[in-house]
C-alpha cells in the first residue's frame, strides 16, 4: 500500500484513482478515463467525488479535493471547475505561491499547472456544444484560469504547448496580449530553461500565423529563432 493510499484509505483511495466505467469493467488508461463517452461516465462514483471536495486547508484535505476536482473537471461537473478556480487562485495567482502536487519524473520541475490544463480542457470539450449555443467559446470560469496561467508563465516556466494548441484551435484571441508578454519575457532571460526554450520555438510557430508582423519585430530585436522541423506540425 502507498503512502498516499494509508494517508486517504482505501476507499478514498479507490475514489479517486479506479479505473473503472459505471459497469465495472477498466478503461485501458487514464486518458481513456477522462476522455469517455459521456454516457460511460460512471454517475455514482461522480457523486462521491463531489463529497471529496472540501476547501479545507491541511495538506490531505487539498490533496484529495484536487484529485477529485481533476475527475469532475475532466466529466464536465461544475464542482471540479470551481474547485480548480478556486485552486489557481489561492496557490498560484502569485508568483511567490505554489503548491506542488506532482513533478516531472525526469526534471523535476512543477507540473500542478500542466495538470490543471489537460483537466479543464477536458471541461470545455464537454461544454462546447452547450456554450456555442449560447453565443459562447469559452466558459468564465476556464478564461479566468488560463489568465491566472498565462500571468504566472511570465516568470515560473511549465510547458506551455497544450494551452497553446488549445488557444489555436479554439481561437481564442484575447490571450494573445498575454502570450506576447511570455515570449518577450523567455527572450529576455540570460540563461533560458527547458521549458522556457520549448516554449518559446512553440510560439514562434503560434505567431508565424497568427501575427506574423509582431513576430518579425521580435526577431529583427532579438534574433533569429530556429525552430526543429520535428515542432511544425505540432501546433
Amino acid at each position: 500500500m502507498s503512502s498516499f493510499e494509508e494517508l486517504v484509505g482505501e476507499k478514498i483511495y479507490h475514489i479517486l484513482y479506479s479505473y473503472e466505467d459505471k459497469y465495472g469493467n477498466e478503461f485501458e488508461d487514464r486518458d481513456d478515463l477522462l476522455l469517455c463517452e459521456d454516457e460511460d461516465i460512471p454517475l455514482e462514483r461522480v457523486k462521491k467525488l463531489k463529497l471529496l471536495i472540501s476547501y479545507g486547508s491541511s495538506d490531505k484535505e487539498v490533496i484529495i479535493a484536487f484529485e477529485a476536482a481533476k475527475l469532475l473537471c475532466a466529466w464536465g461537473e461544475v464542482e471540479g471547475i470551481k474547485y480548480m478556480k478556486y485552486f489557481m487562485e489561492k496557490y498560484y495567482g502569485d508568483l511567490r505561491s505554489s503548491y506542488p502536487m506532482s513533478h516531472h519524473r525526469l526534471y523535476g520541475y512543477d507540473t500542478t499547472v500542466e495538470e490543471i490544463e489537460e483537466v479543464i480542457m477536458c471541461y470545455q470539450a464537454r461544454w462546447s456544444d452547450r456554450l456555442a449555443a449560447q453565443g459562447n467559446s469559452i466558459c468564465p470560469e476556464i478564461r479566468h484560469i488560463v489568465t491566472l496561467i498565462l500571468n504566472r508563465a511570465k516568470l515560473c516556466e511549465h510547458n506551455m504547448l497544450g494551452i497553446i494548441q488549445e488557444i489555436k484551435q479554439e481561437k481564442w484571441h484575447y490571450f494573445d496580449t498575454q502570450l506576447k508578454e511570455c515570449m518577450i519575457a523567455y527572450l529576455e532571460k540570460e540563461d533560458q530553461s527547458r521549458n522556457s526554450y520549448w516554449n518559446t520555438i512553440d510560439l514562434k510557430v503560434f505567431f508565424e500565423e497568427r501575427d506574423p508582423e509582431f513576430l518579425s519585430k521580435i526577431e529583427e530585436k532579438y534574433g533569429v529563432i530556429d525552430i526543429p522541423d520535428s515542432v511544425r506540425n505540432q501546433i
